[in-house]
């Protein structure tokens, strides 16, 4: 099994803050896919390969603390720009604090606008908390299954952890 690999950049280890990963099993190879940094949102990128599998995988967060704004939108809206140029299926989990599930919710109804294209829909999610949402979004004609999550440990956070037929 791989070790972890250390940060490149400790500047934001001295702020409280929570941080995004993403977990691979080992037989898969990643690269590293280069997107800007954003204050609206924290954001981590890879290109996922094996013999028979290939993914543009990203993780996102967007804090609780922070109000959803149409800049955080525009933000996202710009990842998703940016990521159409890749031809492997997109696959985009996070903690995106936009409550999906409420028809009434207009931060729901921007974020479904901007996930609005032909090549992307919702496949799943998964209330964590009372006014919150971890979401798994990916392409129309990727099979993904979400498989069970365990109560978080260290923080108010779990892993969405999924098995895809990519």
């Amino acid at each position: 099994m791989e070790s972890a690999r250390p940060r490149k950049d400790n500047s934001s280890t001295s702020t409280n803050h929570i941080g995004v990963c993403l977990l691979y099993e080992p037989t898969l190879r990643a690269r590293r896919v280069e997107l800007p940094v954003f204050s609206t949102f924290e954001v981590v990128a890879a290109f996922v390969h094996r013999a028979g599998f290939n993914a543009v995988v990203v993780v996102v967060y967007h804090p609780d603390s922070s109000s959803v704004t149409q800049s955080f939108f525009d933000d996202f809206s710009d990842v998703l720009k940016g990521l159409s140029t890749f031809s492997p299926p997109l696959m985009i989990a996070g903690d995106f604090n936009v409550h999906v599930d409420d028809a009434t919710n207009v931060d729901a109804g921007k974020l479904f606008d901007v996930l609005s294209t032909p090549a992307r829909h919702l496949t799943n999610s998964r209330p964590r908390r009372r006014h919150t949402l971890d979401l798994l979004i990916t392409s129309d004609d990727q099979i993904v299954t979400v498989l069970p999550v365990n109560p978080p440990l260290l923080s108010d956070h779990s892993f969405v952890v999924a098995d895809c037929n990519c």
